[in-house]
């Protein structure tokens, strides 16, 4: 890793861990609809990109309500359960391994 000056890593699920926050998130705009509801299982099997594939796995019908109304509600309640997650336990570690990283 010498001369490493930049790592590029995904956030979401990866060094956040924010799997909890998003179904429930989801569920809050599932239930919301009448919609049947995710478990942790379901979440991780439909989750998929784009998530308009995702959204519709999940239960939404977009000839009743557009995605993009309901893609913004998520985000909107989404960034206000963020406050509340934190990194996987395992990631000041793994950072702290790149050199370029190592004096933070």
């Amino acid at each position: 890793m010498e001369g490493v000056d930049t790592i590029i890593w995904d956030w979401n699920g990866t060094l956040l861990n924010d799997v909890d926050i998003c179904i429930d998130t989801m569920n809050q705009l599932l239930g919301k609809r009448k919609y049947k509801p995710l478990n942790k299982y379901r979440y991780l099997e439909i989750f998929t990109f784009p998530v308009r594939n995702y959204y519709s796995k999940a239960g939404f019908n977009f000839s009743s309500e557009p995605f993009d109304k309901i893609a913004i509600e998520f985000i909107d309640i989404y960034q206000e359960k963020l406050k509340s997650a934190s990194v996987f336990p395992e990631v000041r570690y793994v950072l702290r391994s790149f050199p370029c990283l190592s004096a933070t």
